[in-house]
């Protein structure tokens, strides 16, 4: 465990050494979000006030807004007389969080056609560059490139509500769906098929077939919630 707690703080300070300087604070926040949702600290290890603060270089202070920041984001948990832990995502959670994908995405799509011109525009744009980025990042097996370039997609989707606070809402869904899908064992795996599946959504959506687009990602999100549940449990087992 002490091993384990050193390798965390270490790994935090470096990224946070990289990414100087924004506000202390910022900066901070962004080096352990990183960390956690790019699968380098994992699922259930738990996060050293005093080994964090002595990697980063920042306060006690400061470490413990960091915690309480992302705790807000559901990225870790304050467990009692224990300490706080990289949250480890249930069915449940998965469950849920998908539940309000279908609710918002497939919802954005069926009502395309109420979004003004400039947001279906902006969204076609974003599709297509989320498509691209995700055939670059499979040829060049960047696997983080690929779970960005999907959620960026599924973010273009969100974006036709023209609603600032679901949009940002949706951000925070992104973060959680970082977390689930650095617990898999394998991400390129994972997100592969569904940059053709993206594709299929698109091509839908510029035929401004808004029925057909819902119907289609409302198969596929059900699908790809089905397939992560699996990973998780099989990922899990094999812990």
């Amino acid at each position: 465990m002490e091993r384990q707690t050193e390798d965390t703080a270490v790994v935090v300070g470096r990224a946070f050494a990289s990414l100087r300087p924004p506000s202390t604070m910022d900066a901070a926040v962004s080096a352990l979000r990183e960390a956690i949702v790019r699968g380098d600290i994992a699922p259930g290890s738990r996060l050293v006030e005093s080994a964090l603060t002595e990697s980063m270089g920042v306060s006690r202070n400061t470490i413990r807004e960091v915690f309480r920041l992302l705790e807000t984001e559901r990225l870790i948990e304050h467990v009692t007389n224990r300490g706080v832990f990289v949250r480890r995502l249930t069915a449940s959670d998965i469950t849920d969080v998908y539940a309000v994908r279908l609710l918002i995405e497939v919802n954005a799509l069926r009502r395309a056609g109420e979004s003004s011109a400039r947001a279906r525009r902006a969204t076609v744009y974003e599709m297509r560059e989320a498509i691209e980025a995700g055939r670059t990042a499979i040829r060049e097996q960047d696997k983080w490139g690929l779970g960005f370039a999907d959620l960026n997609f599924h973010a273009a989707i969100a974006g036709l509500s023209e609603s600032p606070r679901l949009i940002q809402f949706m951000a925070g869904l992104k973060t959680e769906l970082r977390l689930a899908f650095a617990a898999t064992n394998d991400v390129l795996d994972f997100q592969h098929p569904y940059v053709e599946r993206n594709q299929q959504v698109y091509e839908l959506f510029l035929a401004e077939d808004f029925d057909g687009a819902a119907d289609e990602l409302d198969r596929y999100l059900s699908e790809a919630k089905a397939d992560l549940l699996d990973r998780l449990e099989r990922a899990r087992v094999t812990e």
